[in-house]
């Protein structure tokens, strides 16, 4: 903050840009595609830019007044049925056990499947998991790879607002134009994602009691909509 006070507050161009992370590839075309191929989402050097690109926005912001470091407007999640490159499926696997799985048996149970070790395990697409539903009586294949994804996007803003704070403390990090998790493909799980941000200038909608309920300590402003007095730019 200027020592002489916020004569205006002002956003930052973006603290990094691309959290649109729809660039993953299918199935059929992960089979294609050489082995040491990388879905963006899942590459650590991705994840390493994001952090980089953090860090700079927050060196050359930091003595300015800026009132969200902001990554993006309305931004968009994965598409379904990406992210099967080699990469993405060793983070999948692992993501599970971790997290959801403490066996292989306990997976196989949910998913209806039979496999001997986690580094056999493969999510499936939408038709795959329609047409194994039919005797298993679960979508499991494929949702937990549609909430891994949708992790995997919030981790990606975390790596950002790291970034941001390491040169900024205090800093603000968040988006614009936010969306409510029924919009589909929109990535926001704000389980994941208001913990991953430090402020939010949202639409209204049931993400306003999502957002307030999983993260208290994050800054939220309404968005006051386009060509209307923005209470965000007052003194």
């Amino acid at each position: 903050m200027r020592a002489d006070g916020p004569a205006f507050l002002r956003w930052s161009r973006t603290a990094a840009s691309g959290m649109r992370t729809d660039d993953g590839v299918t199935k059929e075309e992960a089979a294609k595609r050489p082995a040491e191929f990388s879905c963006a989402m899942h590459s650590a050097a991705l994840a390493a830019d994001k952090q980089k690109a953090g860090e700079t926005a927050g060196e050359n912001y930091k003595n300015e007044d800026v009132l969200l470091y902001s990554c993006g407007d309305e931004n968009r999640g994965p598409p379904k049925d990406v992210c099967f490159c080699n990469d993405s499926n060793k983070a999948f696997r692992k993501w599970l056990n971790e997290k959801h799985y403490k066996t292989i048996q306990d997976l196989n149970k949910e998913w209806g499947t039979q496999y001997k070790s986690f580094d056999e395990v493969i999510a499936m697409t939408e038709a795959e998991v329609k047409e194994h539903a039919t005797a298993s009586k679960t979508y499991a294949p494929w949702l937990d790879q549609r909430n891994f994804n949708d992790w995997s996007n919030a981790e990606l803003a975390r790596n950002i607002t790291r970034g941001v704070r390491s040169r900024d403390p205090n800093a603000i990090v968040g988006e614009s134009g936010t969306q409510d998790p029924w919009q589909y493909h929109s990535g926001r799980n704000w389980w994941w994602m208001s913990r991953a941000y430090t402020g939010l200038v949202a639409y209204r909608g049931l993400q306003t009691v999502e957002q307030e309920s999983y993260n208290p300590d994050l800054v939220r402003y309404s968005w006051a909509g386009y060509g209307k007095p923005n209470p965000l730019n007052r003194v």
